[in-house]
């Protein structure tokens, strides 16, 4: 999984928590979440109407 920035403040704890939940789904055995920052995110495959709700246009 990846965050929305290197500096979020979740990241150290976040990963665990996704792990944990994602063990509570019927069938599931056994979860590893690896946090990764490739590839980068961005904002450009957001249309312009979404962009528009918080600003960013």
């Amino acid at each position: 999984m990846t965050l929305t920035a290197p500096a979020c403040p979740f990241a150290g704890t976040f990963p665990s928590v996704v792990e944990s939940h994602v063990c509570e789904v019927a069938g599931v055995k056994s979860v590893h979440v690896e946090l990764v920052w490739e590839p980068q995110r961005s904002i450009d495959p957001i249309t312009d109407e979404v962009k528009l709700q918080p600003g960013l246009l």
